[in-house]
């Protein structure tokens, strides 16, 4: 989920740590616009401010009608009649007092976050929420590619956050069935690699934080294909060796355009730039092997290719996720073998297997 706050003096962001390791936030100025086509992505709000003007009132009450249905949190001075009943007559009830405990004003942020996610998780549409929010996602880094202008990363976050939910509320199943019928085979790819890396990252027990990590890593790990001409990547046939040599420097031009345009960290620009890098040496870009291929990288390659390997496409044959696996362990000294089997255990005993089963036909 995502937590706004809604001033640049907010005064507790260290009591928010905790909130922020779990939801993330970011803040902008009474002055900022909000969008009503991004307040849809939006969790929660937190309103910290003094209203002292009639132009901050209507500035107030723009972003209010812009957010529409998201939870808002309004720190004031209860004291005030006038603040409150500002508040009360914009129809908010969530009021705490400025001089509250920030520990107190972090448990009631909290609650509302962890009622609004509950509603999400548990909602019969949230597998359509997550696709609407991680298609968003994917269009605006498709434009940032085409603008060459910054990565919108809080899109990309949001996403992250409402496919995590759903992963771990053991709705995988639901979730990849919508994104089996996407239309872009590519933006499939990525939310495919996302999921399969996620429940890993899930099943590995690694934190909430770097659940969501590990996502976003999934989500634009092919950002580079965008870069490559459509009559290649989505040619029917077999590549020629010039276009081969095209295609093979997506990962590159991905990790290159995430260094110059986001503000993701190097690990998530990392597994962009040697997804495609075996233990062995024989991956490319770099020819990375061994020590010099991290953690995080390995679990990245063997999502990749279990995705691709199982995932429907006109121009290929289709693999059971058992014969998938039975493919991967004889790719010898490439890939990890340790998180091989993990993988092995971890995802394919999931609902990722049992679709897939389900789908193509247990070999």
């Amino acid at each position: 989920m995502f937590l706004r706050v809604l001033d640049s003096k907010f005064p507790y962001k260290s009591a928010l740590r905790l909130v922020e390791d779990r939801y993330g936030f970011f803040d902008i100025d009474i002055e900022d616009t909000i969008q009503t086509s991004e307040a849809e992505y939006l969790s929660l709000v937190v309103f910290d401010l003094k209203i002292n003007s009639d132009h901050q009132r209507r500035r107030v009450q723009d972003q209010l009608r812009a957010l529409g249905n998201v939870p808002i949190v309004v720190i004031c001075d209860v004291k005030s009649q006038s603040e409150c009943a500002f508040w009360k007559g914009a129809g908010q009830n969530t009021l705490i007092h400025k001089n509250e405990k920030p520990a107190n004003i972090m448990a009631i942020i909290s609650k509302v976050m962890e009622d609004y996610i509950h509603g999400i998780r548990n909602a019969d549409n949230a597998p359509d929420i997550a696709m609407k929010a991680a298609n968003a996602a994917l269009t605006s880094m498709a434009e940032s590619v085409r603008s060459r202008e910054a990565l919108k990363d809080q899109m990309l976050d949001v996403a992250a956050q409402h496919i995590v939910s759903l992963l771990n509320n053991n709705r995988a199943s639901d979730w990849l069935s919508i994104v089996e019928m996407h239309h872009s085979q590519t933006f499939q790819h990525c939310m495919t690699v996302a999921s399969n890396l996620t429940l890993f990252s899930i099943g590995l027990g690694l934190s909430p934080k770097e659940h969501c990590h590990m996502t976003k890593a999934g989500l634009m790990h092919d950002l580079g294909k965008l870069f490559v001409p459509l009559d290649i990547l989505d040619k029917p046939g077999k590549l020629s060796a010039e276009e081969y040599s095209v295609v093979k420097e997506h990962p590159r031009t991905g990790a290159d355009f995430l260094s110059e345009h986001s503000c993701l960290p190097q690990s998530i620009i990392d597994m962009t730039r040697s997804h495609h890098e075996f233990l062995d040496g024989s991956g490319y870009p770099d020819g990375l092997s061994a020590d010099e291929i991290s953690p995080m990288v390995r679990m990245m390659t063997i999502a990749d290719i279990f995705s691709a390997l199982t995932e429907k496409r006109a121009y290929k044959e289709v693999y059971s996720p058992r014969v998938a696996m039975g493919m991967m362990w004889d790719m010898k000294g490439k890939l990890d073998p340790e998180l091989l089997k993990q993988f092995a255990n971890i995802v394919c005993g999931t609902r990722v297997g049992k679709v897939g089963a389900r789908r193509r036909g247990a070999a």
